[in-house]
């Protein structure tokens, strides 16, 4: 398991202040090799003694890091065009490589997080106001390497060279380059037919098994909206890592391991909510994407439904059951669809 705090911590002990995000995060995913982390030379060569006292397991790092991915010169030539996404702490530009589509994040000046802390001039130097937003979005490239699966948006390259801010692909500091899709809202979901519903569920139920089941650990997804998430060629995925995180929340007593205010029959062991993302994802899902999805579903489906939310919101399944009562649910409505046709 991953503890992305004590990475960064211990490296901002020992290190310069301009370099400790850079340092931290580049030592947790291990990547001064296929030219994706070209800032770090000389004294920071360092590094690859310094992440065995941190404790990271390099044989995992490693593990999803593919020569396919784009290079800091690769990205450089990436034609960026205009900002398509905004959140707290980094921007995201359409952009166009060698004739595909993709998406560049990056952060700028223009994010909530960097703002607030230039307007309240709480820096030594502009540059710190940037530097736990760069952080994020090596967390977030970190998570892209590791958890290699269909269901999470696909990092297709990243640079990091510096801690440079100028929200140009030739020059910016920290980059990261994914596929482009469409983002989940609400009425998007009310234009989907039945079929394709049905599947998004149950790629969402594929998602949470990933999640609970990862190689680092258990993953809570963290800021867990529809927004968060996107359609691509019909298919769901999690276009946004940087929130995601592997640490269960801290405890004194059980009663502290309530999910949304409700006791969701999670133990305080050890002073840790054991369990608790699991759960959380899980309820989340149901209340943010599985509650819009389903509803007001085809006469046939409607009790089975009604049945399975019921059974996610009172905690009495998990990822895996979600995952199989889809699989029969889908296998029963397209069984019924045949029916009708023959009988039409």
């Amino acid at each position: 398991m991953l503890n992305f705090k004590k990475i960064f911590f211990t490296a901002k002990l020992r290190t310069k202040p301009r370099y400790q995000w850079l340092i931290a995060v580049c030592t947790t995913v291990h990547i001064l090799i296929l030219n994706h982390c070209s800032a770090l030379s000389g004294d920071h060569l360092n590094l690859l003694e310094k992440h065995q006292t941190l404790g990271i397991n390099a044989d995992l790092i490693q593990a999803n890091v593919t020569s396919e991915l784009l290079t800091c010169k690769e990205i450089s030539m990436i034609q960026q065009g205009e900002v398509i996404g905004r959140g707290t702490t980094k921007e995201v530009f359409g952009g166009s490589y060698m004739g595909k589509e993709v998406a560049i994040k990056m952060v700028t000046s223009k994010v909530k997080d960097v703002k607030m802390c230039l307007n309240r001039r709480d820096y030594r130097i502009k540059e710190d106001c940037y530097e736990y937003a760069n952080y994020k979005l090596m967390k977030e490239i970190a998570y892209g390497l590791q958890l290699n699966s269909d269901r999470l948006v696909k990092l297709l390259g990243y640079c990091v060279r510096g801690d440079t801010v100028s929200g140009s692909v030739r020059d910016q500091g920290v980059i990261a380059v994914v596929e482009v899709g469409k983002k989940l809202s609400k009425y998007r979901l009310t234009q989907i037919m039945w079929p394709q519903r049905l599947q998004v569920a149950k790629d969402l139920a594929d998602l949470l098994v990933v999640l609970e089941h990862s190689p680092v650990g258990s993953v809570n997804i963290g800021d867990f909206k529809l927004n968060q998430f996107i359609l691509i060629d019909g298919r769901l995925k999690v276009g946004d890592l940087d929130d995601m995180s592997t640490q269960e929340q801290s405890c004194l007593r059980s009663r502290d391991c309530s999910i949304l205010g409700e006791d969701a029959g999670i133990r305080c062991v050890n002073s840790t909510c054991i369990g608790i993302n699991a759960k959380a994802n899980l309820l989340l899902a149901t209340v943010e994407l599985l509650e819009p999805l389903l509803q007001h579903p085809p006469e046939e489906l409607g009790g089975r439904i009604d049945v399975l939310l019921r059974k996610l919101k009172n905690y009495e399944m998990n990822a895996l059951d979600l995952q199989q009562s889809l699989t029969d649910l889908t296998e029963a409505y397209l069984l019924q669809k045949n029916k009708n046709k023959l009988l039409s």
